[in-house]
């Protein structure tokens, strides 16, 4: 699935010593849907309310919040 892979890739690249559970697609958030933005969300299976967007358009993944937090991860 679309989801598991955008994990798989950001495991690699970045932590592979943490899951990532799938919080839903953007249509399913609405400052990413207000954004016109298309891909998934992540969060992080730690003590955070941060988690990860990835674009599936570019692939690139931001530091999300539904409040309205969207900021590439460098």
């Amino acid at each position: 699935s679309p989801s598991s892979a955008a994990s798989d890739v950001y495991k690699r690249q970045y932590n592979d010593k943490v899951d990532y559970i799938y919080q839903g697609d953007a249509n399913e958030f609405e400052y990413l849907k207000s954004k016109n933005l298309q891909g998934y969300v992540f969060l992080p299976d730690v003590d955070t309310d941060i988690g990860y967007f990835v674009d599936k358009q570019t692939s690139n993944i931001y530091f999300f919040h539904p409040s309205g937090y969207l900021e590439l991860v460098k």
